[in-house]
């Protein structure tokens, strides 16, 4: 959870993170009418101590407002994450509904998956 001073500084930070493996996705908001960002993402437990540094160098010299870290054990952690594609800078680039309709049919295809699996555990215990 990272706040920034300026909207030009948040958009110049998700721009340094593309295509980088530390972010998998991430969420804009504005907290106090400050521009602000939720990153989910992984690092390597030495590389963390360093993205932590560079957050301080960052809010030493005034771009980051503030920042809270949170360790989450990704081997016991699982989550969704929205259509991110579909958002520029601070509004969706699309209209809303071919986005909503996106995330309905991802939540139709898990759902054909989940039956699939339910069908075929119900005829692996059926008695011979």
């Amino acid at each position: 959870d990272i706040t920034f001073e300026s909207h030009k500084a948040l958009g110049a930070f998700i721009k340094s993170l593309h295509r980088k493996p530390i972010a998998y996705s991430y969420s804009l908001y504005d907290l106090s009418s400050h521009p602000s960002t939720i990153i989910s993402g992984s690092l390597p437990y030495e590389e963390f101590f360093n993205f932590t540094s560079l957050l301080d160098s960052l809010r030493d010299y005034g771009v980051v407002r503030d920042y809270a870290l949170y360790i989450i054990n990704a081997k016991t952690s699982s989550g969704k994450a929205l259509p991110y594609h579909c958002y520029d800078g601070f509004s969706w680039r699309f209209n809303l509904e071919p986005c909503v309709n996106e995330i309905l049919k991802s939540v139709k295809q898990a759902q054909k998956g989940r039956a699939r699996l339910a069908r075929a555990a119900d005829k692996s215990i059926e008695p011979m």
